[in-house]
């Protein structure tokens, strides 16, 4: 996606390192998608934040591998100081976003945090709920996946919303 590489809409494409995203290398069943990259992806240009590793076992467990489904994020750059991308920042982004639904045409997107979600889907947001919009027929959303490294009642949750997302994947 080159376009992205060029991309200055946004203030934080002056302070990015990397353009952090995923070859396109599929087939994919489906589409993870975080909010923005962390610093550290910023600094590695690969999504490698330790809650990928809890997705991976997670998928693992369900006997899917985390390489049939594209990881993206609503917006390619590190948005800095560990904040939730802004609407406009997350606007600016959503041709890049687009053009990867696009191109995977996925079975299912999983958001990992309401608050990128709420921008694509245009009604109230319940964790856990399949959603039809008009770039994907089924949308899950959960929660932030970050909580999931330090509480075991998160980890549960977000198993719980993987297993929804896959069975609609591979249906």
């Amino acid at each position: 996606m080159r376009g992205i590489m060029i991309c200055e809409k946004c203030q934080i494409a002056k302070t990015r390192k990397n353009i952090v995203e995923s070859e396109f290398v599929g087939p994919y069943i489906g589409m993870i998608v975080a909010e923005a990259p962390t610093k550290r992806e910023d600094r590695t240009g690969k999504f490698t934040d330790p809650y990928w590793q809890v997705i991976k076992e997670i998928m693992i467990s369900f006997n899917q591998k985390i390489e049939n489904y594209f990881i993206t994020a609503v917006i390619k750059c590190y948005p800095g100081s560990n904040r939730y991308p802004e609407p406009h920042e997350i606007q600016n982004c959503s041709t890049h976003f687009s053009l990867e639904v696009q191109k995977i045409q996925p079975k299912a997107i999983l958001f990992l945090s309401e608050h990128c979600a709420k921008e694509y889907i245009k009604e109230d947001i319940i964790v856990n709920h399949r959603y039809e919009t008009s770039f994907c027929k089924n949308v899950v959303v959960t929660y932030n996946p970050k909580a999931v490294i330090v509480d075991s009642d998160e980890y549960m949750k977000l198993k719980s919303v993987i297993r929804k997302f896959i069975s609609i994947c591979i249906a």
